[in-house]
């Protein structure tokens, strides 16, 4: 099982978050996922991860991302990695600045009956944001 949540995440990485497909959720993700390090103002469930998906997509278009390092343990997958794209539109409330950004996470993903159903994210969005404010 633990390869199968493996290329599940992956998946998850590779269809929506590189690739921006948000349509990918409805079976990657079960109708009941939860998304602990939700932005402020999205919904924390599956249709609030869609919009943080376009969101990122907008600010960054051309966003790659890549995983270091994978733990699998259980139902548990925890990726370690980071992501990098330029910014060409707004994202939360930054500006479009053409310069490119990157930022690393670590990601902890429950999956259950073979979908995504909790995610847990470290990321500083915060000093991303800070970063893309400088002249």
């Amino acid at each position: 099982m633990s390869d199968e949540n493996r290329a599940l995440v992956e998946r998850f990485y590779a269809e929506v978050i590189s690739g921006g497909n948000v349509d990918a959720l409805d079976e990657l993700m079960a109708p009941d996922f939860v998304e602990h390090g939700a932005p402020a103002g999205l919904p924390a469930g599956r249709e609030g991860f869609k919009e943080f998906v376009r969101v990122l997509r907008t600010g960054f278009p051309d966003f790659r991302w890549s995983v270091d390092d994978w733990i699998v343990a259980g139902d548990k997958v925890v990726a370690r990695g980071g992501g990098k794209g330029t910014h060409l539109g707004d994202f939360l409330g930054a500006s479009p600045t053409g310069r490119p950004a990157s930022w690393t996470a670590i990601h902890i993903f429950r999956v259950q009956g073979g979908r995504l159903t909790e995610r847990w994210s470290e990321v500083d969005v915060g000093g991303l944001l800070e970063r893309l404010r400088e002249p």
